[in-house]
């Protein structure tokens, strides 16, 4: 499978998304846009976005982004 998008590209289109642009800039400006693994038979990558709290992490959302199209899913 041909691949056309970097990791750091597909974490870059996760981050430019205009509700994570919103959380970051309204929840939490120190909030994570990370990579979190990759989907080999689905030829994706798994971004995470969430924050960090005294106690826990709270997940904003999980997305998808095709290593071939760039096309990004929210997961929920």
């Amino acid at each position: 499978t041909n691949v056309f998008v970097s990791i750091a590209q597909a974490t870059g289109k996760v981050r430019s998304l205009p509700e994570v642009r919103e959380f970051l800039t309204r929840v939490d400006p120190n909030g994570h846009v990370i990579f979190d693994h990759e989907e080999t038979q689905k030829n994706s990558y798994i971004i995470h976005v969430y924050e960090d709290l005294i106690d826990h992490t709270a997940t904003f959302n999980w997305y998808e982004v095709d290593k071939t199209t760039g096309d990004v899913r929210a997961q929920f």
